[in-house]
């Protein structure tokens, strides 16, 4: 008998005796655990993870849905948990209307691509500024007033990997669960190598679990963790999204309902009409 089946008829005695199998005036049953094997994880190459990573990328075009979203701020322990609808269109449109139940419009933000707006009705303001235009995290408590497009497009519709080129680079680290793709740019000027993006890849199944973004000087400014896959059809599209800001000093917990993936969206809803009687505040590049 080898040693492998030696210790396991060991311990399988042991554990009868722990159970009360020797000893005991009556009989007594004795479950057996189910003996799991490791998770059979995928051996991929670099070349094979940018793929499935950019067929992710390409295989969402526009999402529709139904959302709660619970604001964090870095200056508050205070959690807003707010019902939203949200639309957005690949490369960069945003629209999402948030509100609670049975009282009218919270905040409504717009976004075509190159100019977004903010609107909050309850003030009769509206804060408008490049689409890519980021907020200090000393701007404003309030973290709905913190929100901006680029928060919920670099989260949920992530950019494909581009091929190596002179300045760029592309390589893969291998953990224990996850591969972790890097993405870099080389500056000329001081030969340094600055971290662009970085994405977490499930072993078992090749999913998207973590993405982090990082600034033209190397500093992380988004770090988003995916969970709850659920299908849409052919696709699979997580149901919650955490999205961690902390140059803007906010997070945001995602939570999705009623989602529709690729459907066509009216061009009109990622267009801005203002209001008669808002006051405009033109927010800094």
């Amino acid at each position: 008998m080898g040693k492998l089946q030696s210790s396991l008829l060991l311990y399988t005695f042991l554990g009868y005796i722990l159970t009360g199998g020797i000893g005991c005036a009556g009989s007594k049953k004795v479950s057996l655990r189910e003996i799991r094997t490791p998770l059979e994880y995928k051996e991929v190459s670099l070349d094979e993870l940018v793929s499935a990573v950019n067929a992710q990328a390409q295989a969402i075009k526009t999402v529709k849905a139904s959302i709660y979203i619970d604001f964090r701020s870095a200056a508050s322990e205070k959690v807003q948990s707010i019902q939203s609808k949200l639309a957005l269109e690949r490369p960069d449109k945003v629209l999402l209307v948030s509100f609670k139940e049975l009282l009218p419009t919270l905040f409504t933000m717009v976004s075509d691509g190159a100019q977004f707006w903010l609107q909050i009705p309850s003030k009769k303001e509206v804060f408008t500024g490049k689409a890519q235009f980021h907020v200090s995290n000393s701007w404003e408590k309030n973290p709905v007033y913190r929100l901006r497009p680029s928060h919920l497009i670099d989260a949920l519709l992530l950019r494909e990997i581009e091929p190596d080129t002179p300045s760029q680079f592309v390589y893969v680290e291998v953990l224990p669960d996850a591969y972790v793709l890097n993405v870099g740019l080389k500056e000329e000027t001081d030969s340094k190598y600055y971290p662009q993006r970085r994405v977490f890849i499930e072993r078992e199944d090749l999913r998207i679990r973590q993405y982090q973004g990082f600034n033209e000087k190397g500093l992380l400014v988004s770090d988003v963790t995916y969970g709850n896959y659920k299908k849409i059809g052919s696709l699979t599209f997580p149901h919650r999204v955490d999205i961690k800001r902390p140059w803007e000093g906010i997070e945001l917990t995602l939570l999705f309902r009623e989602v529709q993936i690729n459907t066509d969206l009216n061009p009109k809803m990622f267009t801005f009409s203002l209001p008669k009687d808002y006051k405009v505040v033109e927010l800094g590049n």
